[in-house]
């Protein structure tokens, strides 16, 4: 049961405080590729993400759709800051 809990909080920690609440957006990137699908046949997953990823983001009609696909932008900002000290050795 310990167990059980302590996997809950670090599931929800990592979810929160880093990209991979991201992940969760992954319905979304099938449900648009399967509709780029339905347009054009042809289209290949590789073509499909080189289109929405690689390039540079095109304003066109599914544009807000776009836009819900998971890795597009990130939401989480992390900064670290570091502090050093110089002490000076005191010898005995």
């Amino acid at each position: 049961m310990k167990k059980a809990i302590a996997i809950f909080f670090v599931s929800i920690y990592m979810l929160s405080f880093s990209e991979l609440h991201q992940f969760l957006r992954m319905p979304v990137l099938i449900q648009h590729f399967i509709e780029h699908r339905q347009q054009d046949p042809s289209l290949s997953l590789l073509g499909f993400l080189n289109l929405h990823y690689i390039h540079q983001y095109i304003h066109d009609e599914d544009y807000q759709q776009d836009q819900q696909l998971p890795f597009r932008h990130s939401d989480c900002c992390v900064t670290y800051t570091t502090v050093c000290c110089e002490t000076l050795a005191i010898l005995l």
